[in-house]
């Protein structure tokens, strides 16, 4: 398929400032804007079902894990909603600006991912609660927290970071 045969299913406006990150579940998409709005949109009518303002600071990332999802702001800040779009907790993530991403391990442990400040920390979610596993130390290395399966480790060289279960 060549560029030129995309067309566009539909496009969703908003009053809201610029659109900085999205994430989607299912048939539903979330739209993280500056000025710290989040559109919730339903991908099957093209409607917005809600809308939350729960930073005040630009929504700098939102990613989703099962029934939660999550939003980082431009302050460090991360917050996690449930499925009826609840907040359930924040955690101070970083100091500054940051990113995230999730992922299931192979053994079914649930992580959040985040990055800011020049550092990119790994959050066990476990019970519903987010603990801190793992962060790259100062010296380049890798400083860990013992987990069920065994440490974290970091390695990092040009502009990859990685993180290495060490059983």
């Amino acid at each position: 398929m060549t560029p030129s045969a995309l067309v566009p299913v539909a496009t969703l406006s908003s009053s809201s400032d610029a659109v900085l990150t999205l994430a989607v579940r299912d048939s539903t998409a979330f739209a993280g804007h500056q000025g710290g709005v989040i559109k919730v949109w339903d991908l099957d009518t093209f409607t917005c079902v809600r809308n939350l303002r729960p930073h005040g600071h630009d929504i700098l990332t939102l990613t989703t894990l099962g029934d939660s999802f999550y939003s980082g702001a431009s302050n460090g800040m991360v917050q996690q909603w449930d499925k009826a779009f609840n907040l359930v907790r924040e955690w101070q993530a970083h100091v500054i600006a940051l990113s995230s991403t999730t992922r299931t391990t192979p053994a079914g442990q649930r992580q959040l991912i985040t990055g800011g400040n020049k550092k990119v920390r790994i959050w066990h979610l476990r019970n519903g609660e987010a603990e801190l596993a793992a962060e790259p130390s100062r010296q380049g290395g890798f400083q860990g927290k013992p987990t069920q399966t065994g440490t974290t480790a970091w390695s990092g060289g040009g502009q990859l970071t990685r993180a290495w279960m060490v059983r």
